[in-house]
């Protein structure tokens, strides 16, 4: 994905708008609605989507809360494990049909434990 850049388009009290000027900022637009969708399927934080921060689960639970259309190839799952620390899985499978997506053996552990932002 490549960054978005600004509109370019400067202003001032009681300038009209184009119909080139209104185009370059509704593409503007969509492209970082584009990007903000990337980001939000990349991570999925299961306790803060379901404001819980003291909330613990293991990897089957976690996978079973993560919507249907939050699923993406590729994506990390987040959440406060059993034993108090945060940990992260990267989904590795073939498709997003639920039998792949909730075999755990299609999610990797890369890191091992986050905890306050550090790798431990």
């Amino acid at each position: 994905m490549e960054y978005i850049g600004q509109t370019g388009l400067i202003f001032k009290a009681g300038q009209k708008l184009t119909s080139n000027d209104l185009s370059k900022m509704n593409n503007t637009i969509n492209d970082l609605v584009v990007a903000v969708n990337y980001l939000l399927r990349g991570t999925y934080n299961l306790n803060q989507e379901l404001n819980d921060f003291n909330r613990k689960f293991d990897l089957d639970e976690a996978i079973a809360l993560v919507s249907r259309n939050r699923r993406a190839k590729g994506m990390k799952i987040r959440y406060l494990s059993h034993n108090g620390k945060y940990v992260e899985f990267s989904y590795i499978g073939e498709s997003l049909e639920l039998a792949d997506f909730t075999n755990e053996n299609n999610w990797v552990d890369n890191i091992s434990y986050i905890d306050g932002g550090e790798i431990q």
